[in-house]
């Protein structure tokens, strides 16, 4: 791919992210938002999943995010 290689979620502290199921969710569709932040969103699930929390209300919240994103048909039959 033609991108930079980027660091692995465990590489970096999540103890400074929400804690909360809900705050973690609403803060991956926050960081989504904004064009820089987009590169939280793999901590801020790892952090999620850490937790415990349901794995089906994460993947329903990353659905959302990539729909409700100008997405064309045939990313939306692979999602």
């Amino acid at each position: 791919l033609n991108v930079p290689g980027a660091k692995l979620p465990s590489e970096q502290p999540l103890e400074n992210l929400p804690t909360g199921a809900d705050e973690l969710r609403e803060t991956i569709l926050s960081a989504l938002d904004q064009r820089k932040e987009w590169s939280e969103v793999p901590r801020l699930a790892l952090r999620y999943l850490r937790l415990g929390y349901p794995e089906a209300k994460l993947i329903d919240t990353l659905t959302f995010a990539a729909v409700r994103e100008d997405l064309d048909f045939h990313n939306l039959q692979v999602l």
